[in-house]
């Protein structure tokens, strides 16, 4: 079965995660997240490659449980109402919601991180933006 294409999430291990390539442990250490969902761009003998954004390594498949795919990927301009006006963003984070089993997304305006989390259902493509003349 191929799981290229496919987002899912990973399950951590602590104090070591034994499921990732020990050529890039120390750098996956470091990046991975245990709500963040992560897209198969390839399979590799008994690896598959996870990409957040533009972070990629190399884990187990055993490490990959998979999830729906989001409606937006990281680096995407999305449009969505923030005050009673309706702003765009771009996506920085997508987590995992468990209770809601669900996508949440975290978003970047004018540089700066939003503290709110959005759902798919609160956004828009940015190419549907409105502007009032």
């Amino acid at each position: 079965m191929t799981h290229i294409g496919s987002y899912g999430l990973l399950r951590l291990a602590s104090p070591a995660p034994d499921y990732v390539d020990s050529d890039e442990e120390a750098y996956a250490r470091i990046q991975m997240r245990e709500n963040r969902v992560y897209r198969v761009v390839s399979e590799d003998g008994s690896y598959l490659t996870v990409q957040y954004g533009e972070l990629e390594f190399r884990v187990w498949p055993d490490a990959f449980r998979p999830v729906a795919s989001p409606a937006f990927d990281v680096g995407d301009v999305v449009a969505f109402e923030k005050g009673g006006q309706e702003v765009s963003g771009v996506i920085k984070e997508i987590g995992w919601h468990y209770k809601r089993d669900e996508h949440i997304f975290l978003i970047e305006r004018d540089g700066r991180l939003l503290k709110k989390r959005y759902w798919s259902h609160d956004l828009r493509r940015g190419s549907e933006v409105r502007h009032d003349d």
